[in-house]
């Protein structure tokens, strides 16, 4: 289970919880598959885990910041962190 998906079962109730319990099912419907996404995003779950992966952004980049590297280094690590992270921005 992802941490998408925990954060989404912790959450979701009633129907919603009902059709976390189909992912994953090999009969899913497309209609199903959006259902699914919208529960991930309704009950806060999407919000969750991105505003976890700020806070895990931030502290590796002050990390990154102490560590004693040449500035070229140092730039490319960011740029491959804030990509790694958020590759759909």
């Amino acid at each position: 289970m992802t941490p998408l998906v925990a954060a989404a079962a912790a959450r979701a109730t009633g129907a919603a919880a009902k059709l976390l319990d189909r992912m994953g099912s090999i009969d899913l419907s497309e209609t199903e598959v959006a259902e699914i996404q919208h529960v991930l995003v309704d009950c806060g779950a999407v919000a969750e885990i991105e505003t976890s992966i700020d806070h895990l952004v931030d502290d590796a980049m002050a990390a990154l910041a102490t560590v004693p590297l040449a500035e070229r280094a140092r730039a490319e690590l960011e740029a491959l962190g804030v990509y790694v992270a958020w590759r759909d921005r």
